[in-house]
């Protein structure tokens, strides 16, 4: 029997473990998932990293190069840690059919601003899912690195998630227990702002807000 020792490391972080198998390390792959998935459940702290910043951008982004664009221009003005819904606005407006939204955290500017919302989300059960995104103004969602929702250039609240006039909504599959990359973003030239994000869980009929439980960041 071979003897073959693994080394894991992530933000400093050390795992060993060791394995018995005829053929060495032939089946240190699903060790490796293994631990990862062990890992993942320890390692992620609640709550997503939310980044704000200044722009001066005149015009809105009609698509995701040009949103990329305004973020790369854009000057941080801050950052803190989100540890609730993504359901905000500055006027109580209805947000994706989940009601009156919250007022804008602290440190938002009134206009020329941009937000950014990163961490990692929890797929409680596997199956597929719907995410959605309804806001003031441009803004758009990436779930496991993949562009999940979107809803470019100037425009209201629509008190929906689903896809129309210029709104998209799209599915996903996820595996339960697994944590996947999450990124929201949205920005704001003048007038009213705000941002709402929600899924649809496998079973599920209807949306709803995505819990502060199933939102991390390393």
């Amino acid at each position: 029997d071979a003897r073959c020792i693994l080394d894991h490391h992530h933000h400093d972080v050390w795992f060993l473990y060791s394995c018995r198998h005829r053929n060495g390390c032939a089946a240190m792959s699903s060790i490796l998932l293994a631990v990862t998935n062990a890992y993942q459940s320890i390692a992620y702290t609640q709550g997503l990293l939310m980044t704000y910043y200044s722009h001066s951008q005149t015009s809105h982004p009609v698509n995701q190069s040009q949103m990329n664009s305004l973020f790369n221009g854009a000057t941080q003005l801050g950052s803190s840690v989100l540890n609730e819904t993504i359901h905000f606005s500055d006027d109580g407006a209805n947000g994706g059919g989940q009601g009156q939204t919250k007022s804008k955290p602290f440190g938002w500017p009134s206009s020329n601003y941009a937000v950014k919302f990163e961490g990692f989300i929890y797929a409680p059960t596997t199956g597929t899912y719907t995410f959605g995104i309804d806001g003031d103004d441009a803004m758009d969602l990436r779930v496991n690195n993949t562009r999940v929702a979107h809803f470019y250039d100037g425009h209201g609240f629509r008190d929906s998630y689903s896809s129309g006039n210029g709104q998209v909504s799209s599915t996903i599959a996820l595996t339960g227990g697994q944590y996947y990359p999450f990124r929201a973003r949205f920005e704001e030239i003048s007038g009213g702002d705000g941002i709402s994000v929600g899924w649809k869980k496998p079973g599920d009929s209807n949306y709803s807000l995505i819990p502060a439980a199933n939102l991390f960041y390393s």
